[in-house]
């Protein structure tokens, strides 16, 4: 199958672009409309180009749309290919009260076979409360959801 991303022109015929994709869909059982979450693009799936091209000339004659039609876009995945140890990490935050400090050392590497991630506090003598190191495994899964931030590429 061939893909293409659509998008409405102006975003108030947003709605309109989505019911006429799914008609269009029921019309024609070989074409595939889908969401992809990653992009948040509406992709439009078909036979081939020339299929694709009638199917938009469809939404643009019949239903008075304006559409744009371009290439998908590809979520890239990233991995951990080396360790790196003593990532440091400062929490300060003053709000009249005792006010909050965190100091932590994050150490991170790449595991072995299938584990997606696995998280080890090192934290003795019990003198940090566990919701405190709950809540930095937290942070830590977090951000592996979401990569790398701009500041740290």
């Amino acid at each position: 199958m061939v893909s293409v991303a659509v998008e409405a022109r102006r975003s108030t015929d947003t709605g309109r672009l989505a019911t006429a994709l799914a008609r269009l869909a029921e019309e024609d059982l070989s074409l595939v409309v889908r969401s992809d979450p990653e992009t948040g693009q509406t992709v439009l799936s078909g036979l081939g180009e020339l299929h694709l091209e009638v199917a938009v000339e469809k939404l643009r004659r019949d239903r008075g749309l304006e559409v744009t039609v371009g290439r998908p876009q590809v979520a890239y995945r990233e991995t951990v290919a080396k360790g790196v140890t003593g990532l440091l990490y400062r929490h300060v935050k003053q709000d009249g009260g005792a006010g909050q400090f965190a100091h932590v050392v994050i150490d991170l590497e790449p595991l072995e076979g299938d584990e997606e991630f696995a998280f080890t506090s090192t934290v003795t003598g019990g003198r940090v409360p566990q919701e405190y190191v709950r809540a930095v495994e937290a942070g830590c899964r977090d951000a592996l959801l979401e990569g790398p931030s701009a500041a740290t590429r």
